[in-house]
């Protein structure tokens, strides 16, 4: 029954980016269009975008599991630091000059920013090079997880097979609708991430394991108060490379400053801001905590690491 349920609403998945690429492709067919939406995408699209870029598979699948194991509740400050840093700060800072600056320059995107900023075109190659180089390996953690997301699910079928899967759709939905229809895709995999959140919220705080936030925090801190120190115990220093690590370094992502290229006008930016702000703080909240819920349903081998053997 939980395959049935699983392919039929991955059939619907499949069909919803498939059909919002065909409707965005009228809104794609010019460079402009194709590349930022003819630099006309709203605050909420923006928003969720930039939210859903921000937190991709990696927090659900091991990140914030893995700190939450070894942490403990302590971790939510990585997703307080996101949301404050890596989302309030960074739309603060960069959205209106980036916006006001690409607009002047007529840059598209970032490689081509920096040969019209510096009137250089080495520039726009050198550009392109380091994006290359640095977004493949960042690609690759977000679609292994993703890939042994769904061999999770579909029992038997290799990671291998579902990374493809996951790339061809969106190379199906990117190459027909372009930006617009990535960031509408964005949006809805945005609601589908705050919907699935608090069913999983739900569901974790009412088994008996947990029981409630109280019984949580109870039981964490039978097994070890440091699992409910307020800022990680001896862990504070993990906890401050982390929070720096996930927050300054997505300003320069090119798909995280791309959303600044976009937006529609400077009255949006300020909506965007705090849009996804609270998206960030609690998308990554919400993962820290039930990642720290861990140690309620594993055991814990001899040398700290969680023991999976059981299932």
């Amino acid at each position: 029954m939980t395959q049935i349920i699983a392919l039929v609403s991955l059939g619907v998945f499949v069909f919803i980016m498939v059909s919002v690429g065909v409707v965005s492709s009228k809104k794609a067919n010019t460079v402009d269009g194709f590349l930022l939406g003819g630099r006309n995408i709203g605050p909420w699209l923006t928003a969720f975008s930039y939210g859903t870029s921000y937190f991709s598979a990696v927090i659900f699948i091991g990140y914030a599991g893995m700190m939450g194991w070894n942490v403990g509740m302590g971790s939510m400050w990585i997703g307080i630091g996101n949301a404050l840093i890596g989302c309030f700060l960074a739309w603060k800072l960069l959205a209106l000059p980036t916006r006001k600056m690409t607009r002047k320059l007529n840059a598209r995107t970032m490689p081509e920013f920096f040969q019209a900023r510096y009137g250089d075109r080495n520039m726009k190659l050198y550009g392109a090079i380091i994006i290359f180089l640095f977004l493949v390996p960042y690609a690759a953690g977000v679609y292994k997880g993703l890939g042994v997301m769904f061999s999770a699910i579909f029992k038997g079928v290799s990671p291998n097979l579902c990374m493809l899967f996951v790339a061809i759709l969106t190379a199906v939905y990117l190459v027909l609708g372009g930006y617009v229809a990535t960031s509408l895709n964005d949006f809805i995999q945005g609601l589908i991430m705050i919907a699935g959140l608090l069913a999983m919220l739900a569901i974790l705080l009412t088994r008996p394991e947990v029981g409630g936030f109280t019984g949580a925090f109870e039981r964490l801190s039978a097994m070890d108060g440091k699992f409910v120190n307020p800022v990680g115990g001896d862990s504070f220093r993990l906890l401050i490379t982390n929070i720096m690590l996930t927050s300054v370094g997505v300003w320069g992502l090119p798909q995280m400053v791309q959303k600044y290229y976009a937006i529609k006008d400077e009255s949006s930016i300020k909506l965007a801001t705090f849009v996804s702000t609270f998206f960030a703080l609690f998308i990554g909240c919400g993962a820290y905590f039930t990642g720290s819920l861990g140690r309620l349903f594993i055991s814990a081998k001899a040398d700290g690491m969680p023991d999976t053997s059981a299932g």
